[in-house]
């Protein structure tokens, strides 16, 4: 109980391996550059968009009350958004579409073929929802062009889905 701490003896015994410490950091250094030197480039692109609320395909009545119309959805709206964004419709709309098999050099024979294709998009896939209430979807990879084609096409493949309530009811309104 009685025995007294001293970082004196810790500082002598760092002192006397300070050459060691150096040459190990300056090695560590050096060998981490180069690794991510080595690394390949990945670009981002995303997309944000809201979700729409389903109010907007209701036809307003003309000379009626005049009543709120909420443009943006809720939270609900915003969770349908998410779903559709990473359901295997849309991965694998994205994956035939741009013969993604090929991209990421995956034998499509393969027993797993379809899995692997899957798991290697959504390690580049991401949806996020931001501060104010919208989706962010973002895409990686190694090529740019192909990154921004990717998070296009799943934005307006998210956009073709709607609820049934919000589909053309144009053909009933006399």
């Amino acid at each position: 109980m009685g025995k007294e701490y001293n970082l004196s003896e810790f500082v002598n015994q760092i002192l006397r391996w300070k050459k060691e410490l150096i040459i190990a950091t300056i090695v560590i250094v050096v060998l981490s550059v180069i690794c991510s030197l080595l690394l390949p480039n990945y670009y981002q692109a995303d997309t944000t968009f809201y979700a729409a609320s389903p109010d907007l395909a209701k036809p307003i009545p003309i000379g009626g009350d005049e009543k709120d119309v909420r443009i943006y959805g809720d939270d609900n709206d915003l969770d349908r958004l998410f779903t559709i964004a990473s359901s295997h419709e849309v991965l694998f709309y994205l994956i035939d579409s741009f013969k993604l098999y090929d991209h990421f050099k995956i034998d499509p024979n393969n027993a797993k073929a379809k899995f692997k294709v899957r798991e290697k998009l959504l390690s580049n896939y991401k949806t996020i929802k931001t501060k104010y209430g919208a989706l962010l979807l973002i895409v990686e990879d190694k090529d740019p062009v192909m990154a921004a084609k990717l998070a296009n096409a799943a934005r307006e493949k998210n956009r073709k889905y709607r609820p049934t309530c919000c589909k053309k009811q144009s053909e009933k309104i006399d």
